[in-house]
């Protein structure tokens, strides 16, 4: 497997943020045991997403993963914030508000203090 440094599918971009951002992010990666790319990579994708963009179509397992882990957090009664709705929502090829009208009739109305998973 080529790693993403010599995959000709793959640049580097660089950009200056808060430190406190960085910081956040670094501890959220660690202890979600993610690796820094691949966060960055679903960020910037949910942001073209919201955007208006277009994204490309992840493969199969990934969309698969994604939709599972956030039927998971459903199961358990755990209630996924925002960007897990968006992230299923374009998964599964739905609008991210109808998402979150589901999420919402099973945990009540948003409040602004979404969970953090």
């Amino acid at each position: 497997m080529v790693d993403r440094k010599r995959d000709k599918d793959y640049k580097q971009i660089c950009a200056h943020l808060p430190i406190s951002l960085i910081r956040r992010f670094k501890g959220l990666t660690v202890s979600k045991d993610l690796k820094q790319g691949d966060a960055v990579e679903q960020a910037i994708e949910l942001w073209v997403k919201l955007e208006g963009g277009k994204v490309e179509p992840k493969l199969e397992d990934d969309s698969k993963e994604e939709l599972v882990s956030f039927l998971r957090l459903l199961s358990t009664g755990e209630k996924p914030n925002d960007t897990k709705c968006c992230l299923v929502a374009h998964e599964a090829g739905m609008q991210a508000e109808d998402i979150m009208r589901i999420r919402d009739k099973l945990f009540g109305a948003r409040n602004g203090n979404e969970a953090t998973h």
